[in-house]
């Protein structure tokens, strides 16, 4: 449902949703793939900092497949700040 949320633009619904999976997950990949999407929302809403906090998450948990994704990511947020 987060999923569908992000995809739908309504970013404000998909976080905490995301927040739950990440408490509700059994596992490490789980938990690091509803982080890197947590982190798209929070990009998406322009709101850096959250976004940076949950993609370092993802890639604490993260294997290395996944640690490329988180690091695009970071990458497209390098693009986006202004400070």
């Amino acid at each position: 449902m987060a999923t569908s949320f992000l995809h739908q633009g309504k970013y404000e619904k998909a976080i905490p949703l995301y927040q739950k999976s990440i408490e509700l997950a059994d596992d490490k990949q789980a938990k690091a793939e509803s982080w890197n999407r947590l982190g798209v929302a929070y990009r998406k809403m322009n709101d850096y900092d959250m976004a940076v906090d949950a993609y370092m998450n993802a890639v604490k948990l993260d294997d290395e497949s996944e640690k490329l994704v988180s690091r695009a990511h970071f990458s497209l947020l390098g693009n986006c700040r202004v400070d």
